[in-house]
């Protein structure tokens, strides 16, 4: 139809096939950053070419995103129901170079379950999710994030909460949650929630300030997000396999109200820029439009 793309090559060298589940623009607007079925966070730099990878988590990475307005900093979400903060600025680099060609990726990431051998260190890492992490995003002020997750809950965390990797390396009681979560995988595609075989309660090492409830993930990754600045900035909005976008009180942590209109499972939501309008995004194939009232806002 004549449309123009340009492609980038994540790792031409390794191989293998993967899939790319997230993906955003720096604020400037001169990288895009990818969260990777093979464990990797890609930061690719739109002008150059040049890509480094991050090799981040013990399993998928569902959701990543910036934190702030300088690119550097990073925020990511697994299946290993961990939310790790980055500073590319502590990470070595990994850039694909014509002349010094990558070594596979299928030799250097840890496969699944393995041992952390090869991994990056983060600069933090927030626990509190039971199973994994399906999205996560910034408040863009460098202090609160948000992250939804396969347990049926979003947490608010505060990034000066964060434990460091040596810390959660060497708790008994997070290595002991990590062994009974990998013992008990459940498949959120086809199994139900209220059939896992393990809930265990709350996360020994829970470090969220507030935990929305109410809302249903299954199927597919299910976004959240916090409303921007030119709607108050005092909820989370949340979609749903019910069909509904359920809106909670940042403070309390209560649903305040759920937006019914879909058929079928609500997988993302856009909030306006600057009018009190979000769309939502549906399995039943249609995007409808709200008019975000928050004096209104009542279960």
């Amino acid at each position: 139809d004549g449309s123009k793309y340009v492609s980038r090559e994540l790792d031409e060298y390794s191989h293998r096939r993967i899939c790319i589940f997230s993906v955003r623009f720096s604020q400037q607007g001169t990288e895009l950053v990818g969260a990777s079925s093979d464990h990797c966070l890609y930061v690719c730099n739109i002008e150059t070419g040049a890509v480094q990878r991050v090799y981040a988590h013990d399993d998928d990475v569902n959701s990543v995103c910036f934190v702030e307005h300088d690119g550097n900093v990073l925020l990511s979400g697994s299946d290993d129901a961990l939310v790790k903060l980055w500073d590319r600025r502590m990470l070595s680099s990994d850039a694909d170079s014509s002349s010094a060609p990558a070594e596979p990726l299928r030799n250097r990431c840890p496969a699944r379950g393995s041992s952390r051998s090869g991994m990056q260190k983060p600069v933090g890492i927030l626990e509190g999710h039971m199973y994994g992490v399906t999205h996560v995003t910034s408040r863009n002020d460098a202090r609160l994030v948000l992250s939804n997750s396969k347990d049926q809950t979003a947490k608010l965390f505060d990034l000066r909460m964060c434990r460091s990797e040596l810390q959660t390396l060497h708790s008994q009681d997070s290595q002991e949650f990590q062994n009974d979560m990998r013992r008990h995988r459940w498949d959120y595609r086809w199994e139900p929630y209220e059939q896992s075989a393990c809930r265990m309660g709350k996360h020994p090492n829970d470090r969220s300030l507030r935990t929305f409830r109410g809302h249903k993930v299954a199927q597919t990754l299910v976004r959240a997000y916090f409303t921007p600045p030119s709607m108050g900035a005092a909820h989370v909005v949340c979609g749903s396999f019910d069909g509904a976008a359920h809106i909670y009180d940042i403070t309390t942590g209560e649903c305040v109200r759920k937006l019914a209109g879909h058929s079928n499972t609500v997988r993302d939501i856009s909030m306006h820029p600057f009018e009190n309008t979000l769309a939502t995004s549906s399995w039943d194939g249609r995007v409808l439009l709200w008019d975000y009232q928050p004096e209104l806002l009542t279960c």
